[in-house]
């Protein structure tokens, strides 16, 4: 799985959910069970590094 692959599942996602988080991880996990651990792992990255990317902007932008 590539970066802009993640992204564009992140997309599906989003669209699928309608802004519903439920929804959101439900849609998630039905795919990663479809996925080789492979791909697994590295949406878990991409999305680990999101998360870290986002920690970071608020921890900035905000002094905490």
């Amino acid at each position: 799985m590539t970066k802009m692959e993640f992204w564009q599942l992140m997309d599906v996602f989003r669209k699928d959910s309608n802004g519903d988080n439920e929804i959101f991880l439900q849609s998630a996990q039905e795919y990663l069970s479809s996925c080789n651990i492979e791909d697994v792992c590295y949406f878990g990255g991409y999305l680990g590094a999101y998360m870290e990317a986002v920690n970071e902007c608020v921890w900035v932008r905000y002094g905490l």
